[in-house]
Order: structure tokens, then C-alpha cells, then sequence
């Protein structure tokens, strides 16, 4: 028996995955993460983030079949989720796509002394609040 059906679980997960292999950068995103180079305090963000403020993907969640409501500004899935993408996902899984975007770049683009970083939705959340950085 698998663990969700052994623990009733009906949520999924997202990911984001970096890989440096030669002189070349693997981002592989599957939902709302986020990854950035920054230096000298500018960020720049090199993935597209999987929910439903992307309208792109928005449109995808409403071409299968998806009800967006929006609620506090913020579009959702069936009015709770606002993920496009994830894996395991049982509650959604008719609606979310479970295919990750894959980023190739060469390291050569990014200055030595450039810092890569990956951060979940909450981090970057946290980061417009408080401005840090």
C-alpha cells in the first residue's frame, strides 16, 4: 500500500532541482518555486513559476476543465488551490499537470561571483514583504 492511501493524504508536492553539469546549468521547476541569480543585489529570476498567477498556465488549469476563483486578489483552483503544477496530488490531480519546465543555461552567462538561489514560494513571499536584500 502506498502512503497516501495508507495515511489518508490527499496533498501533493512541488520541486525545483539545479544541476551543474560542465559549463552548463539543468533548472528543472515543477510548481510555485522560484530560482535566481543575484549579484550585486539585483535578482533575476531564471524559472517560470507553475501557478495561476502565471496566465499562461491559468488558461491551461481552465482549458481542462478548471473553476478559478478569485479570492483576495489571489486566482485559485476550485477557489483553494492556486498551484498549476505539482506531483502526488490526489484532490487535483484531473486538473494539475505533473510535466516539469526544464531551464538549460550556460554557466558563462552568469559572472563568477554571481550566488544561484532556490527558494520556495514562501521565501520569495517573505522577501517582497520585508524587502530584504
Amino acid at each position: 500500500m502506498n502512503y497516501q492511501k495508507k495515511t489518508n493524504s490527499e496533498g501533493g508536492s512541488t520541486a525545483l532541482c539545479a544541476l551543474i553539469k560542465g559549463n552548463s546549468l539543468y533548472i528543472m521547476n515543477l510548481g510555485d518555486s522560484i530560482a535566481a541569480i543575484i549579484k550585486d543585489e539585483n535578482i533575476v529570476k531564471i524559472n517560470e513559476e507553475h501557478n495561476t498567477g502565471n496566465e499562461k498556465e491559468r488558461l491551461k488549469m481552465e482549458k481542462k476543465g478548471a473553476l478559478i476563483i478569485k479570492i483576495k486578489n489571489v486566482h485559485r483552483i476550485l477557489g483553494e488551490i492556486a498551484v498549476t503544477r505539482s506531483f502526488g496530488d490526489r484532490t487535483y490531480k484531473e486538473y494539475l499537470i505533473c510535466e516539469p519546465d526544464v531551464y538549460i543555461y550556460d554557466m558563462n552567462e552568469f559572472q563568477k561571483d554571481g550566488v544561484l538561489l532556490l527558494g520556495t514560494d514562501g521565501f520569495w513571499n517573505v522577501r517582497k514583504k520585508t524587502n530584504i536584500f
